[in-house]
């Protein structure tokens, strides 16, 4: 069988992933919209209080969840208003429902209204965030209010939380979802209060991000968190169509690529390693991208080593690892930096798999480890060695392209 092209990216080591194909197969469809239902003094217009129509979307489509990107409810957020006017139309997809607050609902003290609601499924109600994993995807949801909450700098709870939560993960996609968003051309425009958030999450390759607050839809390029265009980015989606206005685009932004002024829901696929993205508009119409893009490349977490464990040995990383070949030869390393032998082997044999090489050179017999594409796809593999009286014993997650 023909060889195959590698890429392969080790812990510690940043990797754009390029798009490709090789997705896998669909896990999950999610729905996401933000500003959805009127105050319950509005009159309902075509152009106002059309929420009855964006729920019906989200019928039509039945999601796996239903991400809604905070300002559920105006204009107060109060538990009378969720209570009378959402939960008789979008209650409907409660069970569902992955919340994230919006300034609306911190317009009753401490957002009340809004955690009394969700109850546990909007997380800690002084905190607002949490996570939830569907198949190969951890799905961030995060807390713009950023003044409400301490902040959104890296060293607030929740810039700290994020961190952790991103080291520890070993999900191959990610997805966060807020409020406020980084960038916009409409009425609010980007907000910088959520820019140390994109940070943390940019370092960590995150695949996308999901925002409201400004009534339209708009997509973007992938973008660094200071707003540069660039391919290492995070693509994002402000989606806040869902129902209780429109209004009008400002000067646009640098990076944005598609802005749309009517109602109607974002439908995002998730794939094994990849996703995709349209916005179904209440007239009919649809809009796509016309592109699955894959999610980038990035390596799985070392697990946790007990603590007192540590205390007796250092512990190795990704990074003690040499650096891997993605020459002709694809050969892997050996041994560790410390000069601790590696053993390789692949969790998914049928895109990939290693072999073990053993070659004799002026009469001295040398190990070497060799990738072999079966087929292109996603690879998983894993670094191990047996330690020593001084180090922990290494156990380094690794993701391999396979074009």
């Amino acid at each position: 069988m023909r060889q195959l092209g590698l890429l392969v990216c080790l812990a510690a080591v940043i990797c754009a992933g390029t798009a490709s194909a090789a997705v896998g197969s669909r896990q999950a469809t999610l729905a996401a919209v933000g500003d959805i239902v009127c105050d319950p003094t509005a009159t309902p217009s075509l152009t106002t209080c059309q929420d009855a129509a964006t729920a019906a979307l989200i019928t039509a489509v039945n999601p796996d969840k239903v991400l809604v990107l905070g300002d559920l409810q105006y204009t107060t957020g109060t538990l009378a208003a969720f209570m009378s006017e959402y939960d008789p139309v979008w209650g409907a997809f409660k069970a569902k429902t992955l919340p994230v607050p919006g300034n609306h609902e911190y317009y009753t003290a401490g957002a009340a209204g809004y955690y009394d609601y969700w109850g546990a499924q909007a997380g800690d109600r002084t905190q607002g965030w949490n996570a939830t994993r569907i198949g190969n995807w951890q799905i961030l949801a995060l807390n713009s209010n950023c003044s409400s909450i301490g902040g959104c700098g890296r060293s607030s709870a929740q810039g700290q939380w994020l961190e952790a939560q991103l080291a520890a993960s070993d999900a191959p996609c990610q997805l966060a979802y807020w409020h406020h968003p980084r960038f916009s051309s409409g009425l609010h425009g980007d907000t910088a209060d959520v820019q140390p958030l994109w940070e943390i999450l940019q370092e960590h390759q995150t695949d996308l991000v999901l925002s409201g607050h400004d009534h339209e839809y708009e997509a973007f390029a992938p973008m660094l968190a200071d707003g540069t265009l660039s391919a290492s980015g995070i693509r994002s989606y402000v989606i806040g169509t869902g129902g209780v206005d429109l209004r009008d685009f400002g000067i646009v932004r640098a990076g944005s690529e598609t802005r749309i002024k009517k109602f109607g829901i974002g439908v995002i696929g998730l794939y094994e390693n990849g996703w995709s993205a349209e916005f179904r508009a209440t007239d009919g119409t649809t809009s796509t991208d016309g592109v699955t893009h894959e999610c980038a490349v990035r390596s799985v977490a070392a697990p946790t080593v007990p603590a007192a464990t540590v205390a007796a040995k250092s512990a190795q990383t990704g990074a003690r690892v040499r650096a891997v070949s993605v020459g002709a030869a694809r050969m892997l390393p050996r041994r560790s930096v410390q000069g601790l032998a590696i053993t390789w082997r692949s969790s998914t044999k049928a895109t990939c798999s290693v072999r073990r090489v053993v070659s004799t050179v002026d009469g001295v017999s040398r190990v070497n480890w060799r990738v072999v594409g079966n087929r292109r796809g996603s690879c998983r593999l894993r670094a191990t060695n047996s330690g020593s009286a001084s180090l922990l014993p290494a156990n380094i997650g690794v993701f391999v392209r396979v074009r």
